[in-house]
């Protein structure tokens, strides 16, 4: 009885850990941000810091402008269905979408994993109202 314990344990540890799996993400896509007219220059600013960002020490390879141009998806992204995210992943060989968007003073970052094309991160940066938001980026 002991020992048919211990292999119930045994065998619900490893199915938990099988639940739990981490893949290591190295391949990134940042879109540029979709902005409104008056936060266009602001918007590529942001995208190129952001890339400068996961680039800076070598951890993650990011595609280039002249990469998205190639694959002819180099346009301004805020929200991608699963779809789309799936299908995008696969065109680009990434692992990872990052979307971003502008709006009244709110800059909406998404991180989407290609996988299954959810969802793995979302954050809202409210930008103070009194500071120019091209000194905020």
């Amino acid at each position: 009885m002991k020992y048919f314990i211990y292999f119930i344990i045994l065998i619900s540890s490893q199915l938990s850990k099988a639940e739990m799996g981490h893949e290591l993400m190295r391949r990134i896509v940042v879109f540029p941000f979709k902005a409104e007219s008056v936060y266009q220059n602001e918007a590529v600013e942001a995208w190129w810091k952001i890339r400068e960002t996961f680039t800076e020490e070598k951890r993650f390879l990011v595609a280039s402008k002249d990469f998205l141009e190639r694959k002819d998806v180099f346009q301004a992204r805020s929200e991608l269905s699963p779809a789309d995210a799936i299908i995008l992943g696969e065109l680009l060989d990434a692992q990872l979408l990052v979307t971003g968007q502008i709006k009244n003073k709110i800059l909406t970052l998404s991180v989407y994993e290609t996988q299954r094309g959810q969802v793995v991160w979302t954050q809202d940066l409210q930008m103070h109202p009194a500071i120019p938001v091209k000194d905020q980026i």
